[in-house]
């Protein structure tokens, strides 16, 4: 007996969904070619949907009850000679939806990873393919992971060659621990106060602020990036060309072809300024600029459409320029966003990057190594749908928040940001350290306990997608 004795359909998945009325969590096992109905008896499936694609058979079904069902399935995935990508379980049907693409990219990349397995659940080879998802967008783009890094990780790696400290290893294993001192010394194999003393160091060489949770999780987002995609050229340090740059920007806002045009180098140190202006009448925006060319001089180089005036500056002169403008700006209710120091080749799609800042900001005064995660996404957004790489995990908890009208989505946002720490957490919801203690346990509950500081910090890229803005602003 095959397949077809059970509800076999033309309906794609995502519709049958709409139609079901779910009584217990879904999931959805896409198979690389169709199968005996003996596989599903032996566990009791019953799908209610059965879709054929090309080669593949996507099922759809309520998740058997227990703990051991994935085991039993993978078993007699393997003894029919099968393999298959798993997504789920999703508690609502709205959640479910897309759930094919999910297993469809369970079983390509599990399958390239891990050849010789039978099942590929979603939750463990979810991070591998958005690697691959983001080097091919990052490639379509012209981009590399050093585009969304904060530039001290690689400011960190030269002075570590150059005298040989250990610094960068140390910070990564100190976020990679959830801040956690004595287990990141313990994994380094040093003496806790070696590691506080190298830590105070990184803050004081490299002006960064290791108390700010927001800058802790983007230097780890900056060190996951740089572990896992191209890195690219590293930052130019040649003299700044304001004709190239001028060049380069008036390409970029007039939508033409950004590459250097013969005779025009693009190896010089540059640094840009984007002020947002859609808000401003005409006589307010050609005022502001004019404004602001005069405190730049001529050292620099400017550009202008209706959403954006640009401004390249040598590297050096870039915070004291900025500062300037700040008045000027907050006058007019102007943001702007600064960027890191980078080659002036990639002018184009660092004034990208801006505009995007300027729409994800919620201050008024931005920098980009300030939100290298968003901009990340927001980049990968415009070429993919994002919604199948969110951690299922995360997606169970909302479930649940959704059906049973509770707020553990919110805590467990808040409990990721603050690397665990339950106390901070606690203050930020304004709940009781004992309240915040006795809503992880109801998470625990739901999702089990995430395996590794890894997966608490994919969970935590899941709220950064969830939370992206209309990139439709600013000219994205």
């Amino acid at each position: 007996m095959q397949l077809d004795a059970y509800a076999r359909t033309s309906v794609h998945p995502d519709l049958a969904l709409l139609e079901y009325a779910a009584q217990g969590p879904i999931c959805c096992l896409v198979l690389e070619r169709m199968c005996g109905a003996s596989l599903l008896e032996v566990l009791e499936i019953r799908p209610f949907c059965v879709y054929a694609q090309g080669n593949e058979c996507a099922l759809l079904f309520e998740c058997p009850q227990g703990d051991g069902w994935q085991a039993a399935l993978e078993a007699a995935l393997r003894e029919e000679g099968l393999a298959a990508g798993l997504s789920g379980p999703f508690a609502l049907t709205a959640s479910a939806h897309g759930c094919m693409r999910k297993a469809q990219l369970a079983l390509k990349t599990g399958r390239r990873l891990m050849p010789g397995r039978a099942l590929y659940p979603m939750d463990e080879y979810g991070e591998a393919a958005l690697i691959e998802a983001a080097a091919d967008v990052l490639r379509k783009e012209g981009l590399c992971a050093q585009d969304f890094s904060d530039a001290a990780i690689a400011q960190i790696a030269q002075l570590d060659t150059q005298t040989g400290t250990q610094y960068a290893a140390s910070l990564k294993a100190y976020l990679s621990h959830g801040l956690d001192m004595k287990r990141a010394a313990q994994a380094l194999g040093v003496h806790r106060n070696t590691l506080d003393y190298r830590m105070k160091r990184v803050q004081e060489l490299f002006a960064l602020d290791l108390t700010d949770v927001n800058t802790c999780f983007e230097l780890l987002f900056s060190f996951w990036l740089r572990d896992n995609l191209p890195a690219g050229e590293e930052a130019a340090e040649g003299e700044f060309d304001a004709q190239a740059a001028q060049a380069m920007l008036w390409r970029h806002v007039e939508r033409v072809d950004a590459m250097p045009a013969s005779g025009e180098t693009a190896a010089y140190a540059c640094r840009l300024l984007c002020v947002g202006v859609s808000r401003l009448p005409d006589a307010q925006r050609v005022a502001l600029l004019q404004e602001m060319r005069e405190k730049m001089g001529d050292a620099g180089a400017c550009a202008f459409d209706e959403d954006v005036l640009l401004f390249a500056l040598p590297p050096e002169r870039m915070e004291d320029f900025a500062a300037a403008c700040r008045l000027l700006c907050d006058e007019k209710k102007c943001q702007t966003a600064v960027t890191q120091t980078f080659r002036g080749a990639q002018i184009a799609q660092r004034a990208r990057l801006c505009r995007m800042a300027l729409c994800a900001a919620t201050q008024m005064h931005a920098r980009t190594q300030d939100m290298c995660s968003t901009l990340f996404f927001m980049t990968m957004e415009r070429r993919i749908s994002l919604a199948p790489y969110l951690r299922e995990d995360v997606i169970r908890v909302m479930d649940d928040d959704a059906m049973r009208g509770a707020a553990l989505s919110r805590s467990l946002y808040a409990y990721l940001l603050h690397f665990r720490d339950m106390k901070k957490a606690a203050a930020q919801l304004g709940i009781h350290r004992n309240t915040m203690e006795y809503q992880m346990r109801k998470i625990d509950a739901i999702i089990g306990k995430p395996e590794g500081e890894n997966a608490r910090f994919l969970m935590m890229c899941t709220y950064k997608i969830l939370a992206l803005p209309d990139g439709r602003r600013f000219g994205l």
